[in-house]
């Protein structure tokens, strides 16, 4: 009879035990802060709590600038408008607002979002008429 009661209490502590257990927390992308950097922000998990910082319209394309909390980095993606038709969409980093130390690009004809810039840095979306960083005038979000 002790042997049947030691079975029962045991099966009731284990039982209760699963009750406690949790799920770890959940974490949208696989890197944060400067390990963003250089990713695809929809390959690794970052786009899935993005939240859209800044946007403007340039010859009907939306150019957005997006940021995860989670990953803490940002990208530009675009929508709308001839995919051939625009020249490039920018995101660029600062330490300043002035020189321009991270820059990644997308032909538009190639996708329609660019690879990350950590959010440690000020980042803005532009347009260019080239992949060299250079931005037409008034073509671009605020810094962030």
């Amino acid at each position: 009879m002790k042997v049947r009661a030691m079975l029962v209490l045991l099966a009731l502590v284990a039982s209760s035990a699963t009750l406690f257990v949790t799920a770890p927390p959940a974490f949208a992308g696989a890197c944060q802060h400067w390990g963003c950097l250089g990713l695809d922000p929809n390959a690794i998990g970052c786009d899935t709590d993005a939240v859209l910082l800044d946007e403007f319209t340039y010859q009907g394309f939306r150019i957005m600038l997006f940021e995860s909390p989670d990953c803490y980095a940002a990208w530009t993606k675009v929508q709308g408008g001839d995919l051939r038709s625009i020249p490039f969409a920018h995101i660029q980093g600062s330490f300043d607002q002035n020189s321009i130390v991270e820059d990644y690009w997308i032909s538009l004809g190639d996708g329609n979002y660019t690879l990350m810039v950590p959010f440690d840095l000020w980042v803005r979306a532009c347009v260019g008429a080239d992949a060299f960083g250079s931005c037409e005038s008034g073509q671009y979000t605020g810094w962030h």
